[in-house]
């Protein structure tokens, strides 16, 4: 099998967009397995209608959303793994152009995203042709619109649950240290819509968040690699793991999209 898609879910109103997106996808070489946080809403009974299609359907209380992952990351038979969220969804036909009597060498494949405004309007965020350890310092790329193949997770370990907002992009910095090859298909995959994820503005969550970042880089970056990094200026910065930091943060304060302000750190120019 080539693909296995796993979307988690809790309580989401949207998710019947994300299942249309799914079953009409013209290729169809791929399993799907839904993991529920036992939503108390009509979740389920909406995913209920899409069950001739959903291979493996959980519904039960999790410890977070990587939690959520991992428990279909384990039950993934696919080559490649690609995660779906409820509320997102793949582009039209993203998996035939990426999928269809192609191969690759690469063990991640990661693709443009547009990221969908509360109002409707879809923001494309692009990636660079070259992904390398100074790049994933302050930056990331898109979970929704990337494919990892499977095995790199008995490899390198599940996600770490323990990092509520920025185990994926922690785990890109650990596929990359330990030399896998990231390659960019200049295709937008999904769509990403920004209503599903929004932080407390307490003290309290803002330095996890923060202590969580820092321990990331600690445990990847030697001190002679952040020689030349200075506290970057407080921002008000919504932390979504696959939006590059600095390069769209001008756009982002424009359009008042930060809620809350973190120190992040940068690279000195």
């Amino acid at each position: 099998m080539k693909l296995s898609i796993i979307t988690i879910c809790y309580n989401q109103p949207d998710i019947e967009e994300t299942c249309e997106a799914i079953v009409n996808q013209s290729f169809q070489d791929f399993e799907w397995i839904v993991v529920d946080g036992g939503s108390t809403d009509d979740t389920v009974k909406k995913l209920e209608k899409y069950k001739s299609r959903i291979n493996v359907l959980i519904s039960e209380k999790d410890e977070g959303r990587y939690d959520a992952m991992n428990k279909g990351i384990k039950l993934a038979k696919g080559e490649w793994l690609t995660f779906v969220n409820g509320g997102d969804r793949p582009a039209e036909n993203a998996y035939q152009k990426l999928f269809e009597n192609k191969d690759y060498d690469a063990d991640i494949l990661y693709c443009y995203l547009n990221m969908q405004r509360v109002s409707g309007e879809q923001v494309l965020c692009t990636f660079p042709q070259v992904i390398d350890k100074e790049y994933l310092l302050n930056n990331s790329i898109g979970h929704p619109s990337s494919f990892i193949r499977r095995e790199l997770f008995d490899k390198y370990g599940l996600y770490e649950k323990q990092y509520q907002c920025i185990s994926d992009w922690g785990k890109w910095i650990c596929f990359f240290v330990n030399g896998c090859k990231f390659e960019l298909v200049p295709e937008v995959a999904a769509i990403y819509k920004d209503d599903g994820i929004t932080f407390s503005v307490s003290k309290k969550v803002q330095e996890q968040n923060l202590n969580d970042r820092k321990e990331i880089v600690s445990k990847y970056y030697q001190d002679s690699e952040l020689k030349n990094l200075v506290p970057y200026e407080k921002t008000r910065f919504r932390l979504l793991g696959f939006i590059p930091f600095i390069k769209i943060f001008k756009y982002l304060n424009k359009t008042k999209f930060f809620l809350f302000e973190i120190p992040l750190l940068t690279v000195k120019k």
